[in-house]
């Protein structure tokens, strides 16, 4: 049934391939072509609040999407062995979601057996989708992650499927194990810059939050000793980041709401460096937008030293600091008004 079913999807792909001018006699060389020519529209930010144009760049983007994986998938078929054809596959299965189709197709190529390259990365992305499709169920997770771990033990890419799994564990102590076993096993992998960080802000939930830094807007030089007696909501944020800019004015309203009972908002931009125009990027929205708070520009996008040596790998993120200067929320993006007026109870 599992090879059936693959056949099938590399029957459609090769339909797909005629519509593109493409067929079993073209060229490695004219099917890559025509693979690097699909590409998405170009996204006209000002129109972002223009429904009729989302809903056709969307469509138009899933089409180009879709277009291209087919073909990618047809020339693993047409070229099971060429050197750009992991390349080719990793990308496909990059942008498709954890299903069970999708499973059964990188089942039937790792079956296949093409080339070690090519079980290599269908076995990589077979414990990628494995941990996504765990539901949170943090053995089947690791299940998943140690099935090509212990096939390619010095494969860095190991370091980020553990990570993965980390964010499934439920206990503290059991998060906190699994970042641990990222850094020993991984130490110098990509997937582990993160890992310490992670591990910091376990660790660091009960404990005293230190931070100084000199306000981008105002010049001036502040501390959390500045901030004692008020709940600080720690805001790790960028101007591009379209989920932080569409959070705002949640902040804004609790800001406004709370602020005189003793709430405090530290905003930690991950803007670009200033030579890229990160800084004037922060200063000019902030002119734009009432954001009567403080704010730390730290000037090195993701690299930036304070955000990664707490693990921000994504944003928005929100960590709460209590009267006392004591880190007790690492996670308040969700409910925010809430948590901090629970604490402001206190």
């Amino acid at each position: 049934m599992m090879k059936i079913r693959l056949f099938a999807v590399v029957a459609l792909a090769a339909m797909a391939l005629g519509a593109f001018g493409q067929g079993p006699n073209s060229s490695a060389e004219e099917m890559l072509a025509s693979i690097k020519a699909i590409q998405p529209p170009a996204y006209d930010s000002s129109k972002k609040d223009d429904k009729a144009y989302i809903d056709q760049y969307m469509k138009d983007y899933n089409e180009a999407m879709t277009k291209r994986m087919d073909l990618m998938l047809a020339f693993y078929k047409e070229y099971p062995t060429h050197p750009e054809t992991p390349s080719l596959l990793g990308q496909r299965w990059m942008n498709m979601a954890p299903s069970a189709d999708t499973i059964t197709e990188i089942d039937g190529v790792i079956a296949a057996a093409a080339s070690p390259k090519v079980v290599e990365t269908a076995t990589y992305h077979r414990a990628r989708f494995g941990i996504g499709m765990s539901r949170g169920d943090s053995a089947k997770a690791l299940e998943a992650a140690d099935l090509f771990i212990k096939k390619y033990p010095q494969d860095p890419r190991g370091a980020s499927l553990l990570s993965s799994v980390a964010e499934t564990q439920k206990t503290k102590e059991d998060k906190l194990a699994m970042y641990e076993r990222v850094v020993r096993e991984y130490k110098d992998a990509p997937g582990a810059k993160y890992a310490p960080g992670k591990i910091k802000m376990i660790k660091g939930l009960g404990q005293p939050f230190e931070l100084s830094f000199t306000d981008a807007i105002t010049g001036e030089k502040k501390t959390m000793a500045d901030f004692k007696g008020k709940v600080v909501v720690i805001d790790y944020w960028a101007t591009w980041c379209g989920p932080c800019v569409a959070d705002l004015p949640k902040v804004q309203k609790m800001y406004s709401e709370l602020k005189d009972q003793g709430v405090e908002i530290i905003s930690i931009s991950l803007d670009v460096s200033e030579d890229k125009g990160g800084l004037k990027s922060l200063r000019d929205f902030v002119a734009k937008n009432p954001m009567p708070w403080n704010h730390y520009y730290q000037g090195n996008y993701w690299d930036s030293e304070f955000s990664k040596s707490w693990g921000i790998n994504s944003i928005p993120a929100l960590f709460l600091v209590d009267q006392n200067g004591v880190l007790v929320d690492v996670q308040a993006r969700e409910g925010l008004e809430s948590r901090v007026k629970a604490l402001l109870k206190k």
